[in-house]
């Protein structure tokens, strides 16, 4: 049977939802596995210092039932959380630490202005969205 209106739209978010949280856990712990027999996810994650409730819901989301919006949404803003700690702000480290490196002649104000453009151009956009 078809879904009405708002069901098909909370399917469809915990779809995606889902998703993007399995995708993000694969993304992330696949390129470990670097045995020639597969070490598990929750393994992989443990070493990794992911939080064991991203390996939870894609488990359940991969291998039993779809889980809840409510905890779909939870679960992505722990993600959002990891990925700041662990990708983020070591990348953040590392641009600091090469622009503290660059001697003052470097001109990369071309850049910078880029950047900037780039930047208010997306905002701009995103303000624009209903």
């Amino acid at each position: 049977t078809l879904l009405a209106g708002n069901q098909r739209g909370a399917m469809e978010q915990r779809l995606q939802l889902a998703l993007v949280i399995i995708r993000a856990v694969n993304g992330l712990l696949d390129p470990s596995q670097k045995r020639a027999h597969a070490i598990s996810i929750a393994s992989l994650a443990e070493n990794m210092r992911m939080p064991r409730i991203l390996v939870d819901i894609r488990h359940e989301a991969t291998h039993k039932q779809l889980p809840s919006l409510e905890l779909l949404r939870m679960a992505a803003e722990e993600a959002l959380r990891y990925l700041h700690c662990v990708y983020w702000l070591p990348q953040r480290a590392k641009s600091q630490a090469l622009a503290a490196t660059e001697t003052p002649t470097d001109d990369h104000s071309s850049d910078v202005k880029a950047a900037d453009d780039a930047r208010s151009s997306a905002t701009a956009a995103v303000s624009s969205v209903p």
